[in-house]
């Protein structure tokens, strides 16, 4: 396995933290309503925290191998039960990237093409990626990151003329009620993918700035989640928003500009497509890492995952509303298994004195 610098952190954890919310923001919003992005903002704050936490304690301990804190902290057998969680939630994190990816481009651009159709383009493009190793993914990420920011930089501007923010109001018309606080921790499962990014700070290089880059690219990816639910809420009524499946995908279609140019759905499939694919490789870079230390092979395990992978992301996809109750249960999954089971794990990695 190849090394990474702390640089790529904050491209890293981009590609696994920008897609979810942006796509499907209507399973929470229909809880709280045009008051989302409060709730996302506490959530951003909850896991910028969060993140931090488990910078400092990576530093502290001078340790970066992942299941030897699992291991360290619960014991062998105990910690390979919670590895083994970890790694299910991967996999459900892959069914989440292909499913979702597929589904939005089949209801929105492409209805006469069936998701498994899609999903044959998507899972052995992104296998090959990973056997290609740690450049290719590494490759993929940063001129995928590269692109979805300018695009996403241009959609705002080219959409700017049909937000009207006064749809915002009123603010917290009903209080802060336990519809928003639901909201706010189905938002911190959403953003919890960042932690599939733990087991890859064991290859990385240079240590000395993990907490720097790590802490910028949380960041980046908040300031741009805050403003796309700004945009999206101020452009709709609340009503009509919560309608959509996915609301992102009808904004650029509002697009006309001198008459003539309406090249916005063009942006958002390369956010939409290149935000997937990325994350998609990216957790499938992190699941084969946890494989190659129990010595598996590589090729078999990762034929054997895009088999499955396929399978259990064409059942998700082929019904809209039964993919969306999924997702409605996997941002809870999410927030057990990324956030709630390594926080206690790290917690008592820290507390733990070290040996003599």
């Amino acid at each position: 396995m190849g090394k990474i610098s702390s640089k790529h952190l904050f491209f890293l954890i981009a590609s696994l933290t920008v897609v979810s919310i942006k796509t499907y923001p209507t399973i929470f919003t229909k809880l709280s309503g045009r008051d989302t992005w409060i709730c996302l903002i506490l959530a951003s704050a909850f896991i910028l925290l969060y993140f931090s936490f488990i910078l400092f304690v990576y530093k502290r301990k001078c340790c970066y191998n992942f299941i030897e804190i699992y291991t360290s902290s619960l014991g062998k057998f105990l910690g390979s039960i919670f590895i083994g969680l970890f790694v299910l939630n991967l996999f459900l994190t892959l069914t989440e990237c292909a499913s979702v990816e597929a589904s939005a481009m089949n209801v929105n651009f492409l209805i006469y093409t069936r998701t498994w159709q899609l999903l044959l383009l998507t899972i052995p493009a992104a296998a090959y990626v990973v056997k290609r190793g740690y450049n290719a993914v590494l490759i993929s990420v940063l001129i995928g990151i590269f692109f979805i920011s300018i695009s996403g930089v241009i959609l705002a501007i080219m959409t700017a003329k049909y937000k009207e923010y006064i749809r915002l109001l009123p603010i917290l018309e009903y209080g802060f009620n336990l519809k928003l606080l639901i909201s706010t921790i189905k938002l911190v499962g959403a953003y919890a993918s960042v932690a599939i990014i733990f087991p890859l700070f064991y290859d990385i290089k240079d240590t000395k700035n993990i907490r720097l880059w790590g802490t910028l690219g949380i960041i980046f990816v908040i300031q741009m989640q805050i403003f796309s639910m700004l945009g999206n809420l101020s452009t709709f009524e609340i009503d009509v928003f919560n309608s959509m499946s996915y609301p992102k995908l009808v904004q650029t279609q509002l697009i006309r500009h001198f008459g003539f140019l309406e090249a916005g759905e063009l942006f958002v499939m390369l956010q939409i497509v290149g935000g997937w694919f990325i994350k998609l490789v990216v957790t499938l870079q992190v699941l084969m890492k946890i494989f190659e230390h129990y010595k598996l092979n590589r090729t078999s395990v990762l034929i054997a995952i895009s088999i499955a992978l396929y399978i259990t992301a064409y059942l998700c996809s082929r019904n809209l509303f039964n993919l969306f109750k999924l997702l409605d249960y996997y941002v809870y999954i999410n927030l057990a298994n990324y956030v709630i089971i390594p926080f206690f794990v790290f917690l008592i990695f820290l507390l733990k004195p070290k040996k003599l």
